[in-house]
């Protein structure tokens, strides 16, 4: 069941549902068939649907560049953690290569007080030997 809606027939009051729409331009060539119903549909999509829509997608975009300047914000704080944390580890480097000296250093005294104090023993048992012997 479907009705031509043409120029001779935009006077009819009731078109039904289920008809073709024939849409003729201005210069009387005649362009794109759509149901009615269809034609609805897409009326309803373009005045209801779409406002809305869009008014999402822009939503969207704003907080797009709001997460994209989170992001950045991170990748920054990221990047200067990261400094800190380098800066941290050749602090730590530098401390373990003093602490690596001090170490050497205290074993080479510790050595040295103990050939020092073994001299010393041997000293004094040889002064008392002496003594002894006299």
């Amino acid at each position: 069941m479907s009705l031509c809606v043409t120029p001779s027939l935009r006077s009819q009051t009731q078109v039904i549902p289920d008809s073709v729409l024939m849409v003729i331009g201005a210069r009387g060539d005649t362009g794109f068939v759509f149901p009615i119903r269809a034609a609805e549909r897409l009326s309803n999509i373009r005045f209801g649907l779409l406002p809305e829509i869009f008014s999402q997608f822009a939503d969207m975009k704003r907080e797009s560049h709001i997460l994209r300047d989170r992001v950045a914000n991170l990748q920054q704080q990221f990047a200067e953690a990261n400094g800190i944390a380098e800066r941290r580890k050749q602090e730590i480097d530098n401390l373990n290569g003093v602490l690596q000296k001090s170490e050497k250093e205290l074993r080479k005294k510790s050595r040295a007080l103990r050939f020092f104090r073994g001299a010393t023993i041997a000293l004094a048992i040889s002064t008392a030997t002496l003594l002894i012997v006299k």
